[in-house]
């Protein structure tokens, strides 16, 4: 991921002969946001090379300058613009990672669009929301050739309803139920696939058959299927889950239950990180109320984003009042 800026920073480095600095970072953008008709130029290298600010004690936590004189503050997950840049954005940090280039080790921050310039796109290539799920769903709908799928798909969800209902078939099918669920799921997403509704989409199913790699049609085409499946058979299937689960949830509400009065430090965890996180939890509970799995998994990621939102405001908080208390100290010694 991001090739492109990391051999135009090799490049650089190389030509410069430049001494990265310590807590240096550099920020790739997924390729997917960059313009197809521009170049990385040395400005656009230069305003993703972040280095920690000269005056950072004056400035707020995470406080960075750009090699070009542009400021960000790198808050929890994301990266916020700020002085020098033409718009204020929040871009998201995907991944780190250490990288030597030119015998120089730099943090790598993979982030999901540029600071400056280039394209807004979902975070994950595979990224997809319920309503473009539902828009998705109802375009391959629409093409005559995949009306048999869909016919199978809703006969399948039909069977699964009439054995859920009565206990003795269930009984009887509850071992195989989840393998023939799945391969129904794949022959479903094989025939959509070769119907011709998508000519590229088959293309690029042969390619990565014969790779080994991930497209994000394919991802999809099978997310589609399997929310289509799930939501219709989440009312019969799921509270069996939860039976099948009982002996889990009991263990793990004992050992909650020996947990109960254990603090933030026991467990390790450093003051900037000891926040509320009732948001989060608020979030977490939602799940219970989806009825597929992309539906559960946004509730995640949302989870996710509450903690690291909570961690960001703890920090500047703390930040603020360690000043304060400084402010108060010098006022009271001049006394």
């Amino acid at each position: 991921m991001g090739d492109v800026f990391l051999h135009a920073l090799s490049a650089d480095l190389e030509q410069t002969q430049r001494a990265l600095p310590p807590r240096c970072l550099f920020c790739v953008p997924q390729p997917r946001s960059l313009l197809a008709d521009e170049d990385t130029t040395q400005d656009t290298l230069y305003t993703h090379f972040l280095t920690p600010a000269d005056d950072e004690l004056e400035r707020p936590l995470g406080s960075y300058d750009t090699l070009n004189g542009k400021q960000v503050a790198v808050l929890g997950s994301h990266i916020h613009t700020g002085k020098g840049f033409s718009d204020r954005r929040q871009v998201r940090i995907l991944l780190s990672e250490k990288r030597e280039i030119q015998h120089q080790e730099v943090t790598v921050l993979h982030i999901s669009r540029p600071l400056e310039g280039g394209l807004e796109v979902p975070e994950d290539p595979s990224e997809i929301d319920v309503a473009t799920l539902r828009k998705y769903t109802a375009i391959l709908r629409s093409f005559p050739e995949n009306e048999l799928v869909f016919y199978q798909l809703g006969e399948t969800i039909s069977q699964v309803h009439k054995i859920c209902v009565q206990e003795q078939v269930y009984e009887r099918y509850k071992q195989t139920l989840p393998a023939n669920l799945r391969e129904e799921w794949e022959a479903a997403v094989e025939e959509l696939i070769h119907a011709g509704s998508f000519d590229d989409v088959e293309e690029d199913y042969r390619l990565q058959r014969r790779h080994g790699g991930g497209v994000s049609h394919l991802l999809q085409i099978q997310q589609v299927v399997e929310c289509y499946l799930m939501e219709s058979l989440h009312d019969v299937i799921f509270p069996r889950i939860v039976v099948s689960c009982q002996e889990q949830d009991k263990k793990l509400q004992q050992v909650l239950y020996r947990m109960r009065q254990y603090t933030p430090e026991d467990f390790g965890l450093r003051k900037e990180f000891q926040c509320f996180t009732a948001e989060a939890r608020d979030t977490l509970l939602t799940v219970t109320q989806k009825k597929t799995p992309l539906d559960m998994l946004l509730v995640f990621k949302a989870c996710i984003d509450r903690v690291s939102d909570a961690i960001t405001r703890n920090v500047k908080l703390r930040r603020l009042d360690f000043g304060k208390i400084n402010l108060l100290f010098a006022d009271a010694w001049k006394l």
